[in-house]
């Protein structure tokens, strides 16, 4: 992002995927964003490693929480902003499990005075007069405030924390970027313990995370991957169960022949796309994300 026009952000060495969510020409300019949950099923079948949702509303539902359920067991980070109505009630699709809701704050540290708070909300990012892209084709830049701006702000820190240690987990993501907050309930009183671990600090984050246990991943190799139909498995441990299941939480079929006492052939059967391949090495359970292609 260094060239010098616009904006640039926490990121570094990634790559962004903008998602459209909604018909062409729609009057809403962005307001309403009515394939939403279908935009994070897109993101999840093309393999984004974070996915940013500055978007949301007060109403839960089954398949939301499935989608961002099957999202995180495939290591993708979640983040969306903790809603604009100055209120505790939980805000979706940030208040879903295994997602990081962002709440946002002003120039002093302050709970901007439009942003939720509450139990659901895991971190605070700056979002008052945020200098961003506008909506429309003009190409434009202005301020705009919003737990919108807020929540971007923290995929970049997601996506910086995983260029500097790809082998991360969503949890580990999380833990290191909650590990890394500034606390801000002095300077908010009357919301103390409501406004999540507190301002996003990076430089604290990046340590944090440096600290964190990685998956051992010389215990546990897929290949090829992507692949067709078969694909490999070689463990310096005996599985004892093995499971194949797709983005959408179904178990796929197959068929394992143990090739040697370390590597075993898998054929599968009508899959395609993203799935997770989850194995039980002795009392640890460890998985991979693996594509087939067809």
């Amino acid at each position: 992002t260094n060239n010098g026009i616009g904006i640039a952000s926490l990121g570094y060495n990634s790559s962004i995927i903008p998602i459209k969510c909604a018909p062409d020409n729609s009057a809403s300019d962005g307001n309403e964003l009515p394939n939403a949950y279908d935009g994070v099923y897109y993101a999840i079948q093309i393999g984004a490693d974070v996915i940013s949702m500055s978007w949301g509303g007060s109403v839960s539902n089954i398949t939301g929480q499935s989608l961002m359920t099957a999202a995180n067991s495939m290591g993708i980070v979640l983040i969306a902003a903790a809603g604009n109505s100055s209120t505790n009630v939980p805000h979706y699709p940030a208040a879903f499990q295994n997602v990081i809701s962002v709440g946002a704050t002003n120039e002093a540290d302050m709970k901007a005075w439009f942003s939720n708070y509450g139990s659901t909300v895991d971190v605070m990012a700056p979002g008052v007069n945020m200098y961003s892209t506008l909506s429309g084709n003009g190409g434009e830049y202005g301020l705009k405030s919003g737990t919108s701006m807020a929540c971007p702000l923290v995929a970049g820190l997601a996506g910086l924390v995983l260029a500097d240690n790809p082998l991360l987990t969503p949890a580990q993501v999380e833990a290191a970027i909650k590990l890394g907050c500034d606390s801000i309930d002095i300077l908010n009183p009357g919301f103390e313990g409501q406004l999540g671990a507190g301002r996003i600090n990076a430089y604290r984050t990046l340590d944090a995370s440096a600290s964190l246990p990685v998956n051992d991943e010389s215990s546990f190799l897929v290949y090829p991957n992507p692949s067709k139909a078969q694909f490999f498995i070689r463990s310096n441990s005996l599985p004892e169960s093995v499971r194949l299941i797709s983005i959408d939480g179904k178990l796929i079929q197959y068929d394992m022949v143990q090739v040697d006492s370390s590597e075993y052939q898998i054929n599968t059967y009508d899959a395609s796309g993203f799935c997770i391949l989850s194995m039980k090495l002795g009392e640890e359970w460890v998985s991979k994300k693996l594509l087939i292609e067809r």
